[in-house]
Parts: structure tokens; sequence; C-alpha cells
């Protein structure tokens, strides 16, 4: 109602506090007309003693359809200046990102934004660093995440990739991108054959069939 009665719309998009949320949160969601929820990927529903996070087991993927009407997005990448990251580094993992045809979500604070003025005028260098390394991207696409999960659906800005080399090409990248089965496929050999198909099929940045996806996770469209 508070959200509502700021901007004018409902919101659409949920990010859960520190990413922890209790049973029922999602069809909760559903019930208030949330059409995201946003995710790091797996599902915390309490915290330890030591304040850790406790993860129930259950992971969350892009696009992902929660009980039919939610659909999941998976926040990937940190940008926070003030703990050290900077445009550099957030710019080769938006890059791998854009390797495996996955979307970029972006987490940033205003804290780094707001701090000391030494401090504030280092992170607003550093974005400034980030946006001009990202829009030398051929075929770059900054959307809410409103958008890009509407785009899931077929009803958004960005076109899915749909063909299926290049899919196949990205799942094979995927695969290899993990170190245990890229270990196996070295011993077995099977990475002599994988490897070849891979790179006959994968175009980079393959998100949608011409996009390198950007999203702010924290923007509810219209």
């Amino acid at each position: 109602v508070l959200f509502e009665s700021i901007f004018a719309i409902p919101p659409r998009v949920y990010v859960p506090a520190t990413f922890v949320w209790p049973v029922g949160l999602e069809k909760a969601l559903i019930h208030e007309g949330v059409e995201v929820l946003i995710t790091p990927g797996l599902r915390y529903r309490r915290r330890a003693y030591d304040g850790s996070p406790q993860a129930d087991g259950a992971q969350y993927l892009n696009g992902q359809r929660i009980c039919k009407r939610l659909t999941s997005l998976v926040r990937n990448i940190y940008f926070e200046p003030a703990m050290g990251h900077t445009a550099r580094q957030t710019a080769e993992k938006i890059m791998e990102n854009a390797a495996l045809g996955r979307p970029a979500l972006l987490e940033t604070h205003r804290a780094n934004f707001t701090c000391d003025e030494v401090q504030r005028a280092s992170s607003i260098g550093e974005l400034h660093q980030l946006l001009a390394h990202v829009c030398r991207i051929p075929g770059v696409a900054f959307v809410s995440s409103l958008s890009l999960a509407r785009s899931y659906e077929g009803r958004g800005p960005v076109e899915i990739e749909k063909r299926l080399g290049p899919r196949v090409g990205c799942t094979l990248r995927r695969l290899l991108n993990i170190d245990r089965f890229r270990k196996l496929a070295w011993l077995t050999g099977l990475a002599l054959l994988v490897y070849p198909i891979m790179h006959f099929l994968h175009r980079p940045m393959v998100v949608g069939s011409d996009y390198m996806t950007i999203a702010s996770s924290n923007s509810n469209g219209s």
C-alpha cells in the first residue's frame, strides 16, 4: 500500500531482504500481484547462530516459473565499490555472463554513493568506468527486471534465443564452467569432442538473439 501510494503503481518485483524468506512467501507475493522474485539462485529459509544464511537445497533459475505465476531472476553480480569491487572486475563478470548466455543482474547499494566524500567520488568514478565498458558491448540492452522476466514469457522487449544451435553451444559452455564436469571431460577424452562442437555452435552474447542484457533488479518497470 505504501509503495503504491508513493509511486502510483503496485509493486511487481520483490527482492527479499538479505535473501532470506519464509515458507509461503511465494504464494503471498502472487496474491499481492507481484510477478518477479529476485533470488541469489538459492533459497535461504533462516540464519544460523553466526548470522550466515542457511539454504534448504532449493535452487532457482532465470525465467523459472514458481507456482505457475511468479518468475524468478538470479542476481549474480555484485558491484559495491566501497567493498573493493572495481569497474573492470564487474565488466569481466558481465562478459562471462554473456558468454554463458545469461543476463547480468547487478546488485549495488546507495551506501556506496552516500558515504564520505572520498569514497563517494571513488564509487561514482567506478560507476562511470563500468558504464563506459558496458556501452561498448555490441547490442547491449538495459532493461528492468520486470521487462526481463516478461521476456522469458514472450511478452517483453528482449528476444530470448530459441535456435537449437546457439542454445546447445551455451549449454556446453555452462557445463564446462563446472569444475567437476570440466575435469571429468578431460579425463575421459570427452573434451576433445565437446570443445569443437561448442565453438562451432556458440555465438558470444546470446541472451536474446542479439542482446547482452543488463537488468536492474530493483526496478519495477511499468
